[in-house]
């Protein structure tokens, strides 16, 4: 979803200040039609950040995973828009993404998944472009390369897109 398309009146008590929008809540509706609440939409020059929960919010932790959850639509958005950045990352996985897939004996679908190098699988088909943007952006987000490199070290694909993502943010000007 993109704030054109939630348009401002799913949006409760914004502020304009500039190309940012400061909201108490924001509504909208996912790729299956269901109502959501989504922490932040960003729209071609825009972010509609959702603040509502804010004042909720008492320790260090609670803060910096709401901030967190900011972050990953925004990275999330950042690299689908400028995919450019990302055709090394998406050519690693290119030709798998949204396919079905069989699952060997002795082997579950997120295994198979990750042997194509991908974080998660949603169901019986292998995750589409924009969720495997998603996925890495929140790892990207959450660990370090060193983090990653043990946490995934028996899929190298998964080793290798990481360090790609996170190469194609620095190159965009992003710092870690």
């Amino acid at each position: 979803n993109t704030f054109y398309e939630l348009g401002a009146q799913d949006c409760n008590g914004f502020l304009w200040d500039g190309e940012r929008f400061v909201v108490y809540t924001i509504s909208g509706k996912d790729e299956w039609g269901n109502k959501t609440k989504p922490y932040a939409v960003a729209g071609e020059r825009s972010i509609a950040l959702a603040m509502g929960e804010l004042n909720k919010l008492t320790t260090a932790a609670s803060k910096k995973k709401f901030a967190n959850k900011h972050l990953l639509i925004i990275v999330g958005k950042i690299a689908s828009d400028h995919s450019s950045y990302f055709s090394d990352f998406k050519s690693v996985s290119n030709g798998r993404y949204g396919a079905d897939f069989s699952i060997p004996d002795g082997m579950t679908k997120d295994q198979v998944g990750m042997e194509y190098g991908f974080i998660s699988v949603p169901a019986m088909y292998l995750p589409t472009y924009e969720q495997d943007i998603k996925a890495y952006a929140s790892v990207i987000l959450t660990y370090t390369d060193a983090q990653i490199e043990a946490k995934y070290a028996d899929y190298p694909l998964i080793v290798k897109k990481a360090k790609i993502f996170r190469e194609a943010l620095i190159n965009m000007g992003y710092i870690f």
